[in-house]
């Protein structure tokens, strides 16, 4: 009934490599901890080394950059220093050292600054063209030069420091307000390499458009047309400036007889990409103007739909470039610039933070009732000059309907501008008000960004706006091209979240603070909220960058 278990037989040699099994697992275990240890020290010793080497190679950099520094107050005291050894070398034999001396002083008098994670911004090859006469024909043809720059003494400082960048084929970001000469900045190097391009182009290539430049609003789409439009034709191209609130019809024929470069907004141009009109396949300069001003109006979606499908027909040889032109630097913008720029070289004019224009006198005056704020507003009115220009601020499109029909009542000329406006009215508005025909302009904050309109005094917030940002923009209307200018904002109990930030900026900008406004309102500025993360939102943190490991000692 009971099967007996086999007795398993072993070999002698078997039975040997049993008895030394204790002895290999301790010889293999004393190995592995001397490979570990071996390991550990090789580690240490590239650690220390790599320790060694940077340490080195930033001391280097702190003397170079004290005496690049030392060169340049020595410029512009007028006095000469002995160039460093440690100091960074020009890259071309033709330009001596005092010229770099000159430029780099130039930047410091311009408050410009470039900067580059690659490269060394204090190189030669990036040295500004700060007269026209520096610029060479080669990167800028005589004849476009002369037409584009033949009222202006020198160029703008973003001009100087952007316009051999970009002709060198280079992506830039230039972080400079509006009205600082930014659309011949790029409108410059971008027809020059268009038309060349143009030029070298057969079949269908001869038709399509070379350069695209994709603006938020179409007030700053017909501004940048207006400037290089003239540009184009006196050399013989076409251009077209493609914006919704007009028929299509003739934005399609336009761009079926062929056309050099597009001036766009992003909803009609992708419209008449999806009828086929419009092809950007050939496109091998691409401008992203006022791109913080774009993301802030939720076209992220629409900007990567777009730049996905410029340049994708371009020989290998040549790449698209790219140049991005924003007021301030966020995450969003950092994050758009690595997905659709090579390497760019970054230039601020000033500071890449929104800042107040420091030339506008900001006055602030409180109402306990806010009703008494329509009165005041005529008051003020009345007691402005008649050949001033002023614009008069409203927070939605029905408030400046209502205060658009008070003014007319009161015997003032008023223009009108808001999206209940059509284009053909915000077009006449905007002309006439230039003009100086109408002398008082009521718009809601389509206005606040981006607009060059010169010689505006005065600025008047009716309504404050939803956030200090809108504010900055507002009354950065004035004070423009170094001039100075005024604004009078109305402040009442609905918009104390905004007292602790308009206290700061009235401090910050030098400008006098009402008693009433410290002492009423709390000093608490409200954080940035997101729709998901609510008050814990940080918008300078990418939510898609890998977090760091967190070790706990216990």
């Amino acid at each position: 009934p009971h099967c007996p278990i086999p007795t398993p037989t072993t070999t002698p040699s078997q039975t040997a490599t049993y008895h030394l099994l204790p002895l290999l697992l301790h010889i293999s275990t004393n190995n592995m901890g001397k490979s570990v240890k071996k390991d550990k020290k090789e580690k240490k010793e590239k650690k220390d080394k790599k320790s060694k080497k940077s340490k080195k190679e930033s001391k280097e950099a702190v003397v170079s950059t004290k005496a690049l520094e030392k060169r340049v107050e020595a410029a512009t005291a007028g006095t000469t220093v002995p160039t460093s050894s440690t100091a960074t070398s020009l890259s071309s034999s033709s330009s001596s050292s005092s010229s770099k001396v000159d430029w780099l002083a130039w930047r410091k008098e311009n408050g410009v600054r470039l900067l580059d994670e690659n490269e060394d911004s204090h190189d030669a090859k990036f040295a500004p063209w700060t007269t026209f006469d520096d610029m060479p024909s080669s990167a800028i043809p005589s004849q476009l030069l002369n037409t584009a720059c033949g009222n202006f003494s020198k160029p703008t400082p973003i001009q100087a420091q952007a316009l051999p960048l970009l002709s060198s084929g280079r992506d830039v970001v230039g972080c400079a307000e509006t009205g600082s000469g930014k659309t011949l900045a790029f409108g410059l190097p971008g027809l020059a390499r268009a038309a060349a391009q143009r030029e070298a182009a057969t079949g269908d290539a001869r038709r399509a458009p070379c350069m695209l430049v994709l603006a938020p609003t179409r007030e700053l789409a017909r501004q940048s047309d207006a400037v290089l439009k003239p540009v184009a034709e006196s050399q013989g191209y076409r251009s077209i400036c493609v914006y919704g609130g007009v028929p299509k019809g003739d934005q399609q024929r336009a761009l079926r007889k062929g056309v050099l470069f597009i001036i766009a907004t992003p909803g009609r141009l992708l419209d008449l990409m999806s009828e086929g009109v419009c092809d950007l396949s050939y496109v091998s300069f691409f401008v992203l103007d006022e791109a913080d001003r774009m993301l802030d109006m939720g076209f992220e979606r629409e900007v990567r739909q777009i730049a996905e499908a410029c340049g994708t027909a371009l020989p290998a040889s040549s790449r698209r470039q790219t140049a991005m032109f924003s007021a301030t630097w966020p995450m969003e913008i950092r994050k758009l610039a690595s997905e659709f720029m090579v390497d760019p070289l970054r230039i601020i004019i000033g500071t890449d933070e929104l800042q107040a224009n420091g030339r506008v006198t900001q006055q602030v005056e409180l109402f306990d009732d806010d009703r008494r704020r329509q009165g005041r507003l005529l008051r003020v009115l009345q007691s402005e000059s008649k050949d001033q220009l002023i614009i008069v601020f409203a927070l939605y499109k029905k408030e400046a309907a209502r205060l658009h029909r008070l003014l007319e009542q009161n015997g003032y000329k008023v223009a009108l501008l808001s999206g209940d406006c059509s284009q053909q009215a915000r077009e006449h508005a905007l002309a006439s008000f230039r003009k100086g025909s109408l002398k008082v302009l009521v718009a809601t904050d389509v206005a606040a960004r981006g607009l060059d309109i010169p010689n505006v005094e005065l600025v008047i917030n009716y309504s404050f706006p939803l956030t200090i940002e809108d504010y900055v923009h507002r009354i950065g209307r004035t004070g423009r091209a170094g001039k100075s200018g005024r604004s009078i904002t109305f402040f009442h109990d609905a918009d104390k979240q905004h007292a602790a930030g308009l206290v700061h900026l009235l401090k910050e900008t030098n400008n006098d603070v009402p008693p009433k406004l410290m002492t009423k309102y709390p000093m608490v500025t409200k954080r940035k909220e997101h729709s998901m993360y609510g008050a814990h939102y940080n918008p300078d943190v990418d939510p898609s960058a890998p977090k760091k490991k967190v070790h706990i000692k216990f």
